[in-house]
């Protein structure tokens, strides 16, 4: 339950210090731009973009400006026009992904199953939870389901569980994930834009990879360096 967890690390982090703001839409990434000298160009004046914090717009209209001598875009499907808001490429796009869940049915699987295409987890409640995504999805912020997707997922699902046949779809859903263009996420210090940390691109396994995404992002900010290797 990806909402119930996410208001979760939003308490701890507030708890500990953190100022959460919510439901703000970002419209700008603050920078400034010094003239350096770069011996790869004969010592000629280039420009030298900085980060320097972040213009939002929260529910209400009010416009406010946020200094920060950092700024993490971990923006999912939305990274790459943000990224742009500094001047900086991140080849980072939306794409339509569904699910389906069915009622619910004795518990009998746990964690999880991933294979023919797609991924299947069993709620708490009994509900199965089927879901997956590929190059027939549409690309951009779509989402209104389709009937040919939910049954493309159920036949897979019963190629893998065929004695789960009986069961009925109660409903489906659709969302954008985050495709990249060798499906690897962007993970680090942009190397164009100095103060900016890019963690988006996860392809759809963003909130399994969150956790340990976060620890690299949170070393980036107060170090400058990962003791993972981001190659």
């Amino acid at each position: 339950y990806p909402i119930l967890a996410t208001r979760a690390l939003a308490a701890g982090a507030a708890a500990t210090g953190a100022d959460v703001r919510s439901h703000c839409e970002v419209i700008g990434i603050l920078t400034s731009n010094a003239l350096t000298s770069n011996a790869l160009t004969s010592n000629a004046l280039t420009s030298n973009t900085t980060v320097t914090g972040v213009r939002y717009r929260d529910a209400a209209g009010a416009e406010t400006e946020l200094r920060a001598r950092v700024v993490v875009n971990a923006t999912g499907p939305w990274a790459g026009p943000v990224s742009a808001m500094a001047g900086a490429h991140a080849a980072i796009a939306p794409r339509r992904s569904q699910m389906l869940v069915t009622e619910r049915t004795t518990p009998w699987l746990s964690p999880f199953v991933a294979g023919n295409g797609i991924y299947v987890r069993q709620s708490p409640y009994g509900n199965m939870m089927v879901g997956g995504g590929g190059r027939w999805e549409e690309v951009g912020h779509t989402t209104r389901g389709t009937a040919t997707t939910l049954q493309r997922l159920s036949a897979r699902f019963l190629r893998i569980f065929p004695e789960q046949a009986h069961l009925n779809v109660l409903r489906g859903w659709a969302g954008s994930v985050e495709i990249t263009p060798d499906h690897r996420p962007l993970l680090g210090l942009d190397p164009r834009v100095s103060g900016l940390i890019v963690a988006a691109g996860f392809c759809g396994n963003g909130f399994a990879l969150g956790p340990v995404a976060g620890k690299v992002v949170a070393d980036l900010v107060t170090t400058g360096e990962s003791h993972h290797d981001l190659r």
